[in-house]
């Protein structure tokens, strides 16, 4: 009913509850077992049903159900249980009806960023996306969100004009296909029910009020509060809300004139009414049937209306209230890695001397506000005004420019909490116009600290050069192009890694630096290609998920020329310690093998050995197709690009992988048949992008949640790469020996 207040918090406590609620998963727990539900009529049902309904019920009460665990137990939400019951059993898709995403507030001075999409609804729609997926995998008769945009009800009293909801509802549109969500949500209005087909725009909200309101309501509102307890407080509620939602669109410029008093008490009333129009037009309608009911609003559970909380883990200004997109701003604080929901003006203030608050864009428009940390080791100062933010993506790649007169600021002046914090949630970060890097020393004193452990310690040293060098093997060093993969998927036989001992986060590099020393102009340039893979992974629909889910592969890379990468070998043996990388002649980067790792490299083939960087005939490593980010703990695609000779005849070196599933049974899904779906996917331009580093830029790379490739090039170009060793307390053996010996020397 009221779409444009907040309902305060039920004043009921929780001392009606008689235990407490056990941890989340699928379980048989007690709270479950003091569900109101008559167990006569369960035993009626197959076992597998039951199942089916528990899982998909305690899902949706930890991932959305707004004071779980605070206020409420599974007890409380007993209708819920036997909705979802009756649909399973009746094998229908679940859909979710949600009323809302009407325009945003028209107080854009105080509340929000501006009149469109942003990425408070991008947050809203990865939280009902994020649990629609984990509901097909285990329901194979689908799931579906249908969100009614309700502004059509409140059009004549919120403030908001016919073409600027126009221009959000197409956005709001957008954004869903670019996540890859079309069939995952229904975005309906009224226009959209036979009722309302024929009735122009204008008059929509007229004639739901005409049809379907409460008779004489706005002249018989001051008799009906007076008798009303909970719609006196309602209206109270609802007035101090819009007083501060149309502060801007007051007629009288004095806040508590006796004009704005009559403006307001007739706007709420009239929302009051169309509210209550609304709730009977869609308990009539014909168009939408067996669906469940979630609410922006904090509602009773047993009122069959149950509350959905869009912001999950986000931190609010206001903890005691539901938020939503359309009256509240995103800020991620980098200081404590959290993203915060609140009104604008409110985040603001969160400002201090150590910090400042800026906001970020996406196709011109304000997207989010960064609450940057700064580095007062730099010896440095910035504000808001020297830097711009773009994202590449809407949810992931970001460009941070210098936009200062002053060229020689580092980039350390942002604080490394800030630029790990930005890594983790937009996958890409690129500095742009900071002071260049004038050496390789230089690149790594400043990253390495980034890590507790450091850099990768490769044999070969930290910094790897990645430009044309004919004589190293492999393809990573030739002019053509890379296939999509993650970095240290093959990790060489010298750093000892073992599978069995060592999970995917103990030596995988959770982030890495490209570092552009060199891109001339002449000649393609050959950019580097990047995809989403946690957004990939998202949009996987749940019939496909179900498949996936079960794929694990096997991978191995080889040279193809084996004589000429033995007789290369040889030829360089003597000519470079391969222990060593030098800088230049005056400053070297180094560092040492231990001996028995030496030795272990010296035993190798001749093949093993020009694979230092991407692996080795018969050094095979297995990862899940799709896996939970050891970091952001959602799931991501881990896939390497199939690389060979027959698509790309003048590589010198080829990537495959055989498929099985997790279990360990073969599977009967085919190898070409997997590369062409998951190629659909990633190569897809909602996910996939390209970037051409210029000289200085630095491209910040989370290693988790994105692939990244290579196109071709014909020019001078050289990026110097350091990556991180993750932050773990498991890392291999020869991760901890050679970084003590190297940085007891640097």
């Amino acid at each position: 009913l009221q779409h444009y207040f907040i309902q305060s918090n039920l004043s009921f406590m929780a001392s009606t509850l008689t235990q407490s609620v056990p941890g989340t998963g699928i379980r048989d727990s007690g709270d479950f077992k003091q569900l109101n539900i008559n167990r006569n009529i369960l035993k009626k049902y197959d076992e597998k049903i039951i199942s089916t309904v528990k899982q998909i019920f305690y899902i949706i009460l930890d991932d959305w159900m707004y004071n779980y665990k605070k206020l409420y137990t599974a007890n409380h939400f007993s209708s819920l249980f036997e909705r979802i019951l009756d649909l399973v059993t009746r094998k229908k898709v679940l859909d979710f009806m949600l009323p809302g995403f009407p325009a945003k507030s028209s107080n854009d001075v105080r509340k929000v960023l501006g009149t469109t999409v942003d990425f408070g609804e991008f947050i809203a729609l990865r939280t009902l996306m994020r649990t629609a997926r984990k509901l097909e995998k285990i329901y194979k008769h689908g799931v579906l969100i249908t969100i009614l945009s309700d502004y059509h009800t409140f059009d004549h009293y919120v403030g908001v004009e016919e073409e600027v909801y126009q221009e959000y509802h197409a956005g709001l549109k957008n954004m869903i296909a670019g996540m890859g969500g079309e069939t995952t949500f229904r975005v309906v209005s009224l226009s959209s029910f036979p009722e309302f087909r024929n009735t122009p725009t204008c008059s929509l909200s007229r004639k739901l009020y005409s049809d379907y309101g409460p008779e004489g309501f706005a002249g018989n509102f001051d008799e009906l509060i007076k008798e009303d307890e909970a719609m006196l407080e309602r209206y109270k509620q609802m007035k101090k809300f819009m007083t501060t939602d149309l502060a801007t669109r007051l007629p009288s410029s004095s806040p508590n004139s006796k004009t704005n008093k009559r403006f307001l008490k007739n706007v709420v009333v009239g929302m009051m009414a169309q509210g209550a129009a609304l709730d009977s037009f869609l308990r009539q309608q014909k168009m939408l049937v067996d669906y469940i009911r979630i609410s922006i609003h904090a509602h009773h559970p047993s009122k069959g209306k149950f509350a959905v909380d869009l912001f999950g883990s986000c931190l609010g200004t206001e903890e005691h209230i539901l938020r939503t997109p359309w009256h509240h701003t995103v800020m991620l604080d980098t200081e404590g890695d959290v993203f915060v929901v609140g009104w604008k003006q409110d985040l603001l203030n969160r400002e201090d001397d150590s910090s400042f608050i800026t906001t970020v864009y996406f196709e011109g428009n304000p997207w989010l506000l960064v609450r940057v940390v700064l580095d007062a080791k730099s010896g440095f100062e910035l504000n808001d005004e020297d830097l711009s933010i773009d994202l590449i993506k809407q949810g992931c790649g970001m460009i941070i420019k210098n936009t200062s007169e002053n060229p020689d600021l580092p980039s350390s002046v942002i604080h490394q909490a800030t630029m790990t914090s930005l890594i983790k949630h937009f996958g890409l970060v690129v500095l742009k116009g900071f002071r260049p890097f004038t050496s390789e020393e230089d690149l790594f004193t400043q990253y390495h600290a980034h890590s507790p452990h450091g850099a990768i310690p490769w044999e070969h040293g930290p910094v790897h050069k990645v430009r044309f060098d004919n004589s190293e093997p492999g393809i990573v060093n030739r002019r053509g192009p890379l296939p999509l993969h993650w970095d240290l998927a093959f990790p060489p036989r010298y750093m000892g890694v073992n599978q069995s001992q060592h999970r995917y986060e103990d030596f995988t590099p959770r982030e890495f630096l490209l570092y552009c020393h060199r891109n001339s102009q002449e000649g393609r340039k050959g950019p580097t290609t990047f995809v989403d893979a946690a957004g990939v992974a998202l949009s996987i629909p749940g019939n496909l998920a179900r498949k996936w889910e079960k794929i694990e592969l096997t991978y191995e890379t080889k040279l193809i020329d084996r004589k000429r990468s033995a007789a290369e070998d040889r030829s360089r043996t003597g000519a470079e310690d391969r222990s060593r990388v030098g800088v230049d002649d005056k400053s070297r980067v180094s560092v040492e093998a231990p001996s028995k790792h030496t030795n272990m490299n010296m035993n190798a083939s001749a093949e093993s050995q020009k694979s230092l960087y991407m692996g080795g005939r018969g050094n095979t490593f297995s990862y899940p197709l799709v896996m939970d980010c050891p970091w952001t703990h959602q799931p991501v695609l881990r896939w390497q690009q199939s690389w060979t000779r027959s698509e790309n005849p003048n590589s010198v070196q080829e990537v495959s992988y055989k498929i099985r599933k997790s279990s360990g049974k073969s599977s009967s899904v085919s190898e070409s048949d997997l590369e062409a779906e998951v190629r659909k996917m990633a190569f897809n331009d909602r996910f996939y992008l390209k970037y051409v580093a210029e000289e200085g830029d630095q491209v910040y790379v989370n290693n988790y949640t994105t692939l990244h490739g290579r196109e071709a090039f014909t020019n001078e170009r050289e990026l110097w790469r350091v990556q991180l060793v993750p932050p773990t307390t498991n890392v291999p053996e020869y991760f901890r020996e050679m970084g003590k010996k190297f940085y007891s020397k640097h």
